[in-house]
């Protein structure tokens, strides 16, 4: 069981890296926002919030996906389809005043735009962040992370003895 709980940190390790390399551009775009006069929300501190829901969903997912990467070859593949997905699923190039009742629906139910919203919203006060979307995105990380911990540490002894 510890050997479970150590290899859970490659999943931690990962993320973190991730978010100290978001930090570093978070601070490049802060200062040119500032040089370009557009500035920075008075809510900017609570960035730390939305920097700390993010590595908990990563980790989560990575957690959930290792596994799946170990015993599938296709997981990869499949992974990347995935991401793709949710990516045009997240208004990042696009408004999301421009689509329909339908689709904004399953827009607004991606995850990602829940980050989405509420980091536009701490970063430059650009965006429009509900009670709802801090609910969201805290609960679903909170709850992804668990789902990812409570699956790696069942399904780990079983992928160990494979290898």
């Amino acid at each position: 069981m510890a050997l479970c709980h150590l290899c859970q940190v490659f999943a931690f390790a990962g993320a973190i890296s991730n978010a100290v390399n978001f930090c570093f551009g978070l601070f490049a775009l802060a200062f040119i926002s500032l040089i370009t006069g557009d500035g920075i929300s008075l809510f900017f501190p609570a960035t730390i919030l939305v920097i700390f829901s993010m590595l908990m969903y990563v980790t989560g997912i990575g957690l959930l996906v290792s596994i799946a990467y170990v015993r599938y070859d296709d997981t990869r593949s499949i992974f990347a389809i995935l991401i793709s997905f949710m990516m045009y699923l997240s208004p990042i190039f696009y408004p999301k005043e421009i689509l329909g009742e339908t689709m904004l629906a399953v827009v607004n139910a991606n995850p990602l735009t829940s980050f989405l919203d509420v980091f536009r919203y701490v970063f430059s006060n650009t965006g429009s962040a509900s009670w709802a979307d801090w609910a969201y995105l805290g609960g679903f990380s909170v709850f992804i992370l668990v789902m990812g911990i409570r699956s790696f540490a069942k399904a780990w002894p079983r992928t160990a003895v494979m290898m």
